[in-house]
């Protein structure tokens, strides 16, 4: 039996309204009934880069739907591969944190699918820390990109 918005609701309630899975997954219940998942992407050999992918559902229910879980017990396989389709869609973000900017992300965004097309490919990079915004010419559509600069 599939598990209800409000069985996972009251679960994440019971657990202080966020929880960390094996897979490092970090799942958030806001008081406004969003839910915040973020999940790590391994940058290789490279320590001085943190990569996250972050998604922000609108409630319970579309998180249920979108990452497939059907019990408590499928929050511990919700990995990255599993939801970088999200990312595609423009439904998320990655976040990267580097040493050389202290205390600043460098956000990745791909323009939601609704206002893309075939002739536009382009990625938004932008750090609210550091009040920064440009457009990288491409879209960075896999995880190696963001770790692997030249």
């Amino acid at each position: 039996m599939k598990i209800t918005a409000a069985q996972l609701t009251e679960y994440l309630q019971q657990q202080g309204y966020f929880i960390i899975t094996k897979n490092k997954a970090e799942i958030t219940l806001e008081e406004t009934g969003i839910v915040s998942l973020t999940l790590p992407i391994d940058a290789g050999n490279d320590r001085n880069i943190i990569i996250d992918l972050v998604i922000t559902f609108n409630n319970v229910q579309e998180f249920i739907e979108t990452t497939w879980i059907r019990n408590v017990d499928d929050l511990q396989q919700i990995k990255s591969s599993s939801c970088w389709s999200q990312y595609i869609l423009g439904c998320g973000y990655i976040s990267c944190q580097l040493l050389e900017l202290k205390n600043a992300d460098l956000c990745f965004r791909l323009p939601a699918k609704e206002i893309r097309n075939s002739s536009t490919s382009m990625t938004m990079v932008y750090s609210e820390d550091i009040h920064f915004y440009d457009t990288v010419e491409k879209a960075l559509t896999l995880p190696e990109q963001f770790y692997k600069l030249p």
